[in-house]
């Protein structure tokens, strides 16, 4: 007699010999017993779950001449030609090789036709995802409306792919995967019967493999015992389905989290010199990672590890101590190497130093331990260290400061020292003498003239000042203006500018203008004379073509009549002396100034003392 595997030797032949459905069964049984039954019904599941074999055992329940209760007799004719798919009146169809609108157009010409022996025609069409798009509109109203003696069953693993307007005529019924202990103990049966000598422990290990599908299981024993014989050993299981011992890989992990570098090289070495493929033994890492994680969040008495072996368990209670920070990084390290595996050429290397990287994995404090020692450091507590906190003195009200204006910031510059400053703003002074034209001043910086400015001030860059430049003798270009020596207080920080700018933005038509003059370095050379400095042809041409309105403006603010010079200077028209550029000097000495504020703050210095490698960036205040 020809040999039959056991995934079509043992196909269910009755409701009650379907494994892990019950709820499925449950409501066909009930729709039988009460005549509910519907005219189309949609199976969904992953593979092996027993969709198409509890479509047929329903065609073979409305078909039968003798059903017990909710059940088929799988006696009469009707259910013998069910069983050995002869019935002429029990059509399954395979969509993926008849997925065409021809052969639909086919089957809506057979539907017309009686059933010639059973009660229903029955159209099984399994993958009906396959189906075209085309083919399934043809359908559509065969099945919303067959004849009274037509009844369709689907079946499919990808519903997603099924348009909702299919979906919307059918009873769907979703198979869940098989659990593994109810798997196991089908298996244990089976192999009981069959005469097949094999360890709870491999018929476990042959279920997880099979991820839920009784087909894919009866599949892998059939394998294993071709293999091993009716005496099959675990290791012959684990050879035969390529996976990994789980003791390796926990001796493995074992080795990661005691820090054993060299035991973890050497562990992984043995396994990938025995043939293993390295994303199995990354999927069983993975895996022992994630239950460890568990055991330590769930405990031992939890549901979850009744189906664990005595050695895995033992592993778990040996390594309660690793934290679950630690953990989850160590999984996370694992994790990315997946994706290193797909895209390296050199994935043993790759895994090697994953195996480096979780090795060095250090616990994380976590915030309630953080806020702990802040409060031993502010005087709750004993330190860490046994000794008691120094005291932190009280902290005494912060004063406002000036801000340091611009002209208190000397820049450096080449004058005689005797020479005072006038205090014009238009006066222009003294011609230093003895000094050589071509020759730079002395760069030195000058002494902060305000006692209370910050005592660490931000060092701005040299290309961010003024540089001054060489004085020109004056014979030598008679026609061009001397250049100042210092420039005085610019008048971007005068109100009157700044007023200048917002009637800008209030003038029809000058929309533009604002943000120029907001990036123009002003020189008032005297009473009647004010010179606009602009970084770029751009500004320097916005400032022409309104050039009327910006000397009315100026009068008008000045108070008298001026006269507009504009010029290109890219040194002059700096971040230092534009008003957006000082803005940001005034904003950037507040920071320092706050900065220098937060570093004597308590709190500050409790939180420095536990990081010492931490600075402080940056200070926001919260503003009513």
């Amino acid at each position: 007699m020809e040999y039959v595997v056991l995934a079509r030797k043992l196909r269910p032949a009755r409701f009650a010999d379907l494994i892990g459905q019950e709820t499925v069964v449950r409501v066909l049984q009930n729709a039988i017993r009460s005549n509910r039954l519907a005219h189309a019904f949609l199976f969904t599941g992953a593979r092996g779950v027993g969709k198409t074999s509890s479509a047929r055992l329903l065609a073979k329940l409305w078909n039968c001449l003798n059903p017990e209760d909710t059940e088929p007799c799988n006696a009469c004719p009707n259910c013998l030609e069910i069983t050995q798919n002869a019935s002429p009146d029990v059509v399954e169809i395979d969509a993926a090789s008849n997925r065409g609108i021809d052969h639909i157009r086919e089957l809506r010409e057979n539907v017309k036709f009686a059933p010639a022996k059973c009660r229903f025609k029955t159209y099984i069409i399994d993958e009906v995802h396959m189906l075209t798009l085309e083919s399934f509109n043809a359908l559509l109203k065969t099945l919303e409306e067959p004849p009274p003696h037509v009844k369709f069953i689907l079946a499919t693993t990808a519903p997603h792919k099924i348009p909702d307007t299919i979906l919307s005529r059918c009873q769907r019924f979703d198979f869940p995967r098989i659990t593994l202990g109810a798997m196991t103990d089908y298996l244990a049966q089976v192999t009981a019967q069959e005469g097949i000598t094999i360890s709870r422990e491999s018929l476990d290990v042959i279920s997880r493999n099979a991820a839920g599908g009784m087909r894919d299981a009866l599949t892998a024993l059939d394998q294993v015992v071709s293999f091993a014989g009716r005496q099959v050993d675990h290791a012959q299981v684990l050879k035969i389905l390529g996976l990994m011992d789980a003791q390796e890989a926990l001796a493995m992990l074992a080795a990661v989290l005691t820090r054993r570098l060299d035991g973890a090289l050497e562990a992984f070495a043995s396994v990938v010199n025995r043939g293993h493929d390295l994303q199995t033994v990354l999927g069983t890492l993975l895996q022992e990672v994630k239950d460890l994680t568990l055991f330590k969040t769930l405990g031992e008495a939890s549901s979850y590890f009744q189906d664990h072996s005595a050695g895995s368990m033992a592993f778990y209670q040996g390594h309660h101590q690793a934290g679950l920070d630690e953990l989850q990084q160590i999984f996370h390290v694992f994790l990315e190497l997946e994706g290193q595996l797909k895209l390296s050429q050199f994935p043993r290397a790759c895994f090697e130093m994953a195996l480096v990287k979780a090795c060095r994995v250090e616990p994380l404090a976590g915030v309630p331990e953080l806020i702990q020692q802040l409060r031993q450091f502010q005087g709750g507590g004993t330190s860490q260290t046994g000794a008691a906190p120094r005291p932190v003195p009280a902290r005494a009200p912060v004063q406002e400061r000036p801000m340091p204006q611009a002209q208190e910031r000397p820049v450096p510059v080449a004058r005689p020292p005797a020479t005072p400053r006038s205090s014009s703003a238009g006066a222009l002074p003294a011609k230093p003498e003895g000094k050589n034209p071509a020759q730079p001043e002395s760069t030195e910086p000058a002494e902060d003239p305000d006692p209370a400015a910050p005592a660490a001030q931000p060092v701005v860059p040299t290309a961010a000042r003024p540089v001054a430049k060489p004085v020109v003798n004056a014979t030598t270009k008679p026609s061009a203006p001397e250049p100042l020596a210092e420039l005085p207080p610019a008048l971007a920080d005068d109100p009157r500018w700044m007023g200048l700018i917002e009637d800008a933005q209030k003038a029809p038509g000058l929309n533009i203008l604002p943000g120029a003059l907001r990036q123009l370095a002003v020189e008032e050379l005297g009473p009647e004379q004010v010179t606009l400095w602009a970084a770029d042809s751009h500004t320097l041409g916005l400032v022409e073509r309104h050039r009327e309105w910006i000397v009315q403006a100026l009068a008008q603010a000045l108070g008298r009549p001026v006269t507009l010079r504009a010029g290109h200077d890219t040194t002059k028209a700096s971040a230092d002396l534009t008003a957006r550029g000082r803005e940001e000097r005034r904003q950037q000495a507040r920071r320092e100034e706050l900065r220098q504020e937060a570093l004597e703050d308590s709190a500050v210095k409790g939180v420095l003392r536990v990081f010492p490698q931490g600075r402080v960036e940056t200070v926001k205040l919260n503003e009513p």
